[in-house]
């Protein structure tokens, strides 16, 4: 089951601590899906780490996207805009460089995530 995206961006955010670990093996495990393919596992990875900490910028870039290369480019629509809020310097060529990533696929697969999911260049 999937988050209404449009109520966790509007929801204003609250202070609750997050047990590091789990919250960072999350956006591990987003990305690993990510990368991998596995779009829907990442999207859900997404929208968990969004939902405990609305004002994450990673979370929202991943799910935007996880959103965008599975093909639902409404709601990585919402989720970049969300990003672009909170991080006005989220662009592909900011964050390109924020992943030591070594695989050209991967680099691909990243930068054609962004182009899909609307973030400026």
């Amino acid at each position: 089951m999937f988050l209404n995206i449009q109520e966790v961006a509007d929801t204003p955010p609250t202070i609750e601590p997050t047990p590091a670990p789990l919250f960072q093996g999350k956006l591990i495990s987003a990305l690993a899906h990510m990368f991998l393919g596995h779009f829907e596992e990442a999207v859900s990875l997404a929208e968990q780490l969004v939902a405990m900490r609305p004002t994450f910028v990673p979370g929202w870039r991943v799910l935007a996207i996880s959103r965008a290369l599975g093909g639902d480019v409404a709601s990585a629509s919402v989720a970049t805009t969300k990003a672009i809020e909170l991080g006005s310097s989220v662009t592909i060529s900011a964050v390109g460089g924020l992943m030591p990533l070594r695989r050209a696929g991967d680099v691909e697969r990243l930068i054609e995530g962004y182009v899909r999911a609307d973030f400026p260049p």
